[in-house]
């Protein structure tokens, strides 16, 4: 506004001298900004604050919209651009068709197809609705496809949903994801498949240094279908803009512009504007949140997703970001002020979870925490007249945990029931349990009914190799695979009377028992 009357104020000068005709006459009025417009001016004012992690139920529904798209509706969209890109353009004296006729052939193979469904079917209809229009012409969609333009507009939605399955599974910045090309798939020794590209922020900006982002499988099958579009797009538009022999190159950008003014465009330019035009496609704009949709969100979801759900989180964001110092993936981590809470919350109902099971598997478990905690289950059906249902389950799960505090997985199918003020073999003084020196002699060790066939098959294995050992006359390699059976035998009672009746065990526990007898003399 102070603009405007500058420049009124200076034109009025210059008619003052006569250099100008047409004087300003009276106060010209100015209106008054919008709401919106008064909005965006704040904004514009404030400092940004840090990026949140996105809500979980847009999380939600935009991963399961997204998979869909992938699985179900990506091939097809794909297999019917792939005839209309490999479809002839010329007559049968080799002329160049016009536009026109072009358009028309076009428009019958996306008219002709049969769409569908993942059983079988015809795919009469989307699980949910698309809510735009084309992104050329501006028109309406609607399903099935009839005309070029609403293939391109869903080609562009797959697109899309390959996007967000991939910054949804490792979280790769803009500069990292738009590094991706047309090769970059490959898959390491271990077989677990991989993107490869390049990353820039923590080492050298211009150059970068070539990395790879692990994916879970639907993430491989996204990248194969955007790797398929990317590529057909590119045979496309040579055909069209008669350049074919540009086609001959050995990689493309991955993420390209799909219908708009540049088609084929790296979509480096314009991702973030995309990205809101795929969840407003979708319609789940309304389970955002006040701040910008843009690509950072998505690793900053990541790191709350993979610090609520796993142990060892930090270093494995730490690896997955390529970050070179702890510090900065703790940022990401606690970027939600309320992630330490959950967590807590969440860990307290896995304990009761775990110490639920553990209760109504009490008659099938091992270990020396075994034999207590059915004698107090035994104490409380007593007192409630033989009943014991879920109510009591939990009840009781709650106070011998101490409402989720205590209780702790050693490793799969062996937990530990000390509470801190207790003393074991792992501790000598009232603290926590330490999981490293946890020994099968613990009282407070108990083993999961589950683990017990597991169990078994092991001590089955290390029996063969303790034959194995005495037969070739190896005695160091016999008592070291003996002190693994003795310590595996523990820890299931029925499991230890059956193998003690094996010969080769029954004379393991003979020989260990006149070995503690003779030490116990001595002393």
């Amino acid at each position: 506004m102070r603009g405007e009357i500058r420049e009124m104020r200076r034109f009025e000068n210059f008619a003052a001298k006569g250099l100008w005709t047409d004087k300003i006459r009276g106060t010209p009025s100015f209106r008054k900004p919008s709401l919106l417009q008064e909005s965006m001016n704040l904004q514009r004012g404030k400092k940004p604050g840090p990026y949140k992690p996105l809500p979980d139920a847009f999380v939600y529904e935009i991963g399961k919209r997204s998979a869909w798209i992938a699985t179900h509706l990506a091939p097809f969209v794909v297999s019917v651009f792939e005839k209309i890109a490999s479809a002839p353009l010329t007559t049968r004296k080799g002329k160049r068709l016009h536009r026109s006729t072009e358009l028309k052939r076009q428009r019958a193979l996306v008219c002709q197809h049969k769409w569908e469904s993942p059983d079988g079917g015809t795919l009469q209809c989307l699980p949910f609705e698309i809510k735009c229009v084309t992104k050329t012409g501006g028109r309406e969609m609607q399903w099935p496809p009839t005309s070029i333009a609403q293939l391109f507009t869903y080609l562009a939605i797959c697109q899309m949903a390959h996007y967000f399955i991939v910054a949804l599974s490792c979280g790769p910045r803009a500069s990292e994801i738009f590094s991706f090309k047309t090769n970059c798939l490959s898959s390491r020794n271990d077989g677990i498949g991989v993107a490869f590209g390049t990353t820039y922020k923590v080492v050298d900006p211009l150059s970068g240094v070539n990395r790879d982002w692990p994916l879970p499988e639907i993430g491989i099958a996204a990248l194969e279908n955007q790797i398929r579009i990317s590529k057909l797009l590119s045979a496309y538009l040579c055909v069209i803009r008669g350049k074919e022999k540009e086609h001959q190159a050995e990689e493309f950008p991955l993420w390209r512009v799909i219908g708009g003014n540049t088609p084929g465009a790296p979509l480096m330019n314009v991702y973030n504007g995309e990205i809101r035009w795929y969840v407003d496609a979708l319609d789940l704009t309304h389970l955002l949140d006040e701040q910008l949709f843009t690509n950072h969100r998505f690793r900053k979801t990541i790191a709350r997703v993979l610090a609520l759900a796993l142990v060892n989180a930090p270093k494995i964001l730490m690896d997955v970001f390529g970050h070179d110092s702890m510090e900065s993936t703790m940022s990401y981590i606690l970027s939600d002020k309320n992630v330490r809470a959950q967590v807590q919350e969440i860990r307290r109902e896995l304990v009761i979870l775990m110490a639920k099971q553990a209760i109504s598997n009490a008659d099938g478990n091992g270990g020396r925490a075994a034999a207590p905690l059915r004698e107090t289950i035994k104490k409380i059906r007593f007192r409630n007249g033989g009943d014991f249902g879920a109510d009591d389950e939990n009840e009781l799960a709650e106070m011998l945990t101490g409402q989720g505090r205590f209780w702790q997985w050693v490793r799969p199918g062996v937990m530990c029931t000390k509470v801190p003020e207790q003393r074991g073999p792992c501790t000598k003084n009232q603290s926590q349990p330490n999981p490293s020196r946890c020994s099968a002699d613990c009282r407070f060790r108990l083993e999961d009914a589950e683990n017990r066939q597991q169990v078994d098959e092991t001590i089955a294995d290390i029996v063969n190799k303790i034959e194995s050992a005495v037969s070739r006359d190896d005695r160091i390699l016999a008592e070291l695979w003996e002190g693994q059976l003795l310590s595996h035998i523990k820890r299931f009672d029925d499991l230890l009377k059956k193998w003690q009746e094996h010969p080769t065990v029954a004379s393991v526990l003979v020989r260990r028992s006149e070995v503690k007898e003779h030490t116990n003399a001595v002393e």
